[in-house]
């Protein structure tokens, strides 16, 4: 299967006027996305995905919007609604049948600004997110605009990327206020054009098959505990050998060991507090697990 790897360069300052020609919308009619469903079971996690597809222009209320889809093998589902304004950088998402929409990304925010979103998608409260870092990241030739907001009070974490969305999914943005460390949804790859621009560093694939894969059919032996975790935790695993890696949300590699013995102990006392990735590869599978560092 393939698997698809992009080269960045990352610019750590802020973007300053002039950098980029022009915004660069979310919704487009060449825009698809891949997302990855996590299902919490008692025996293990078990996975599927769902493709949305950017639609045609709509007119609900006198307001221009575009439309999503969610494609599947049958046809396609109406999933909502989307505006944007390219002057500002906010964006607005209106759930299928909803008398209003609500504010999804904000892309004009600054570092210690405050996003104050209310994503239909995942309800009705507001939502309150801190912008941690605001940089660019390079892909395919194109500089593109990415906001890191954190909600300290619950040491959740999350991205956007102009002209991609959020980590969580074109329609979580906010979703780390709700999300645990089992369950909820995740980007895994964007095409654009046809091409695929960005993949999900911490799984392999783009897409799952339609049944949902049980990690209990190879892995159900699997451990990673405890989580959160505060100065080290412990990898249980029933093969011979493992190759654990542990990174951040962005996908940088905070370390890499080869683990063999069925077990291993790893020491993360040096590092801050938040949302870490665990992908665990061995001759049988490669998984990944969601690690929270500090205490809640």
């Amino acid at each position: 299967m393939r698997n698809y790897i992009f080269n960045i360069f990352i610019l750590t300052t802020v973007i300053v006027p002039g950098l980029r020609a022009q915004y660069l919308p979310v919704i487009a009619p060449d825009h698809n996305w891949s997302v990855v469903e996590i299902h919490c079971q008692p025996e293990g996690n078990s996975y599927s995905s769902m493709k949305l597809v950017a639609g045609n222009d709509t007119t609900i209320s006198e307001t221009s919007y575009k439309t999503i889809w969610k494609k599947e093998n049958d046809g396609t589902i109406y999933y909502g609604a989307f505006r944007e304004d390219e002057t500002t950088g906010r964006c607005w998402y209106r759930f299928p049948f909803s008398e209003s929409d609500g504010l999804i990304y904000n892309f004009s925010l600054m570092p210690d600004d405050t996003a104050i979103l209310i994503n239909q998608f995942l309800g009705s409260d507001t939502i309150k997110l801190i912008v941690t870092g605001r940089d660019s990241i390079f892909i395919e030739q194109q500089w593109r605009l990415r906001l890191t907001l954190t909600n300290f009070s619950l040491s959740w974490q999350e991205w956007w990327i102009e002209g991609i969305g959020s980590q969580w999914g074109l329609l979580n943005a906010g979703s780390s206020f709700y999300t645990g460390v089992c369950g909820g949804q995740e980007l895994l790859c964007f095409w654009e054009d046809g091409v695929q621009l960005y993949q999900n560093p911490a799984y392999p694939v783009c897409e799952f098959p339609a049944t949902a894969i049980n990690e209990n059919q190879h892995i159900e032996e699997l451990k990673v505990y405890p989580n959160p975790a505060n100065q080290s935790f412990n990898v249980d695993y029933n093969t011979p050998d493992a190759e654990l890696t542990l990174m951040d949300l962005q996908g940088k590699v905070i370390v890499r060991v080869i683990s063999s013995g069925g077990s291993y102990c790893m020491n993360v006392s040096g590092q801050t507090e938040g949302i870490y990735i665990l992908k665990i590869t061995t001759n049988q599978y490669t998984t990944a697990r969601r690690l929270v560092i500090g205490g809640r």
